[in-house]
């Protein structure tokens, strides 16, 4: 019993606590990079040393946290400040671009979000703007050169038909933005105007005034294209009423062919075929002598018989001596 109880001596023995006077064991030699318990410094985590180490460890996070929360504002209220001038300047790809820049990191700063939306729909609509002017270019490009080519072929009505095509004031519109379309229609409207001049002279009446009109398609205040085609009407009323003079005179009434010819000729005194009309008008309405003062003058003539005296005698009588 007593040999059985001696090991738990033993242990109790060694944990016990020595006595003042007792004199230490003597500590073994520990491998390398071991230490003793006692030997080690310990700090309390309750130090004041500690405290203020955490204290500006704190203050340190709390301004870099503010730095960077500043940051982030001031790089969202730039963005925002040039967005709005953008958007205002009608620079809608730099708006969207500025606005939705415009974050504190993925809440969108104040009304960013609503502007960027403003600009999207903006520009979609300046596009479409774009994309029509772009096209009416085109087909204005197109048509001029059709009419162009039918012009140097002498086809007129080919000229006018290529340029009726087109809506009022848009050879204009697209001369404002296009150096090809204003040399072009240029041109084209310096030919039109000297084969307009050439018709009138021609007396080619309908092609100088689809000419005229076609001149006023690349120009709606070209004032010679408004001069040309007044000639060009004129010609062709006075063409119809000359044309009513001839019928007339065809059926013998003259008076009434004479009539419409005089009028031709005030209109235009050189008028082809007026004066040749007029003057075969007032030969027809000439008056004529009468049947009876004709055979009256034509008797006249042929009773007078002149008488010559030859030899003191008259050839045409005989004279008896007087009685005795």
């Amino acid at each position: 019993m007593v040999e059985s109880l001696s090991p738990i001596r033993r242990m109790l023995s060694l944990h016990a606590e020595p006595t003042p006077d007792a004199t230490s064991p003597v500590q073994q030699e520990l491998p390398p990079g071991w230490h003793y318990t006692e030997d080690l410094a310990w700090e309390d985590e309750y130090s004041p040393h500690r405290g203020r180490r955490l204290l500006v460890g704190a203050a340190i996070a709390v301004v870099v946290a503010a730095a960077l929360a500043g940051l982030v504002i001031f790089n969202a209220a730039a963005h925002y400040a040039r967005g709005v001038d953008a958007l205002r300047d009608g620079s809608y790809a730099a708006a969207i671009g500025e606005l939705s820049a415009a974050k504190l990191i993925v809440v969108p700063y104040r009304g960013s979000e609503d502007l960027a939306a403003q600009a999207r729909t903006a520009l979609a609509a300046e596009l479409e703007v774009q994309q029509k002017e772009t096209a009416r270019e085109q087909a204005v490009i197109g048509a001029l050169e059709r009419a162009r080519t039918a012009l140097s072929a002498g086809k007129a009505n080919a000229v006018v038909a290529a340029l009726a095509s087109l809506p009022a004031g848009d050879v204009k519109a697209a001369a404002k933005d296009s150096q090809e379309v204003r040399a072009t229609a240029a041109d084209l409207e310096e030919r039109l105007t000297v084969a307009a001049k050439e018709a009138l002279a021609q007396a080619k009446w309908g092609r100088a005034k689809g000419f005229a009109v076609a001149i006023l398609v690349l120009d709606p205040l070209a004032e010679s294209a408004t001069a040309l085609g007044a000639k060009a009407k004129t010609g062709e009323a006075l063409t119809a009423k000359l044309a009513e003079a001839k019928d007339a005179a065809g059926h013998g009434r003259w008076r009434t062919a004479l009539r419409l010819a005089l009028a031709v000729t005030a209109a235009r005194k050189d008028f082809p075929g007026a004066a040749g009309l007029v003057a075969q008008a007032r030969k027809a309405l000439a008056p004529k002598p009468s049947p009876k003062a004709t055979a009256t003058a034509a008797t006249a003539t042929t009773a007078t018989v002149p008488s010559t005296s030859t030899g003191g005698t008259s050839s045409g009588s005989t004279s008896q001596p007087p009685p005795p």
